[in-house]
């Protein structure tokens, strides 16, 4: 009885819950880049249309084990990541985004330290 509300006081303090999330999401993310990598070696792909679709599979299952572990741990349903004001969310990370990457740039240029040494294609955003 003594051990099971030593377990039981264990996982309801907030510190080890992220620890335990952030152990699980980062097991699921590891363990899914390598399956991923190996199996998509294997495909005629390109590299970059590889680590392309490793990303997207690796993304979804960092989502994925999120919100299957904070299902099981928190029973709640997981907010943070619903598609209810996505839009507006995205649109302010986004425009958040771009004024720091540009203020970023725009100190780097006034300090005379700016210059473009070459150009990349679209893909290498993604």
């Amino acid at each position: 009885m003594n051990q099971k509300t030593i377990k039981h006081k264990l996982l309801r303090n907030p510190f080890v819950r992220i620890l335990l999330g952030l152990l699980v999401c980062f097991g699921a993310v590891i363990i899914g880049q390598e399956i991923a990598g190996r199996i998509l070696k294997l495909t005629p792909f390109n590299k970059d249309y590889r680590n392309l679709i490793k990303g997207i599979i690796v993304s979804l299952l960092a989502i994925g084990s999120y919100t299957i572990f904070f299902k099981f741990i928190e029973k709640r349903a997981i907010e943070e990541i619903s598609l209810k004001a996505i839009g507006k969310h995205l649109s302010l990370g986004i425009l958040i985004g771009v004024i720091l990457q540009s203020l970023t740039i725009l100190v780097i240029y006034l300090a005379g330290d700016l210059k473009v040494v070459s150009i990349n294609p679209i893909s290498f955003i993604i």
